[in-house]
């Protein structure tokens, strides 16, 4: 249950200032919950940019909360910050439908230990 965001980092406006056209963030965090599990980012200066996510995902941090963070602006990553603000606005958008995927999971895993135990 597992939800990914992906933000192209030419669109923040540091890219458009260094005519950057390639790179990307992704996030991976629980559906419901928004924890960040895991993240990917191909960019120029991509090391200044892991130590935010390597801290999200050690200390269990939610895309609720990274959106909720201050940004430098015009930066490159401030694309971590669309990537959250983009979960956070579709997720409680779809909440009725992201609670129906997670039920089904439990109860697919519940009839799974039910069958073999």
């Amino acid at each position: 249950l597992i939800k990914t965001e992906r933000f192209e980092l030419a669109k923040t406006d540091r890219a458009f200032t260094q005519d950057l056209k390639e790179g990307f963030i992704l996030i991976h965090a629980l559906r419901l919950t928004g924890r960040i599990v895991s993240a990917t980012i191909v960019a120029p200066n991509a090391s200044e940019m892991i130590p935010i996510l390597s801290y999200a995902v050690n200390n269990k941090v939610s895309m609720y909360k990274l959106s909720d963070l201050v940004f430098p602006y015009p930066s490159l990553s401030e694309g971590m910050k669309k990537a959250a603000d983009s979960f956070k606005f579709t997720t409680l958008a779809n909440l009725k439908n992201e609670l129906g995927v997670y039920l089904r999971y439990r109860l697919a895993q519940a009839n799974i230990e039910e069958l073999s135990g």
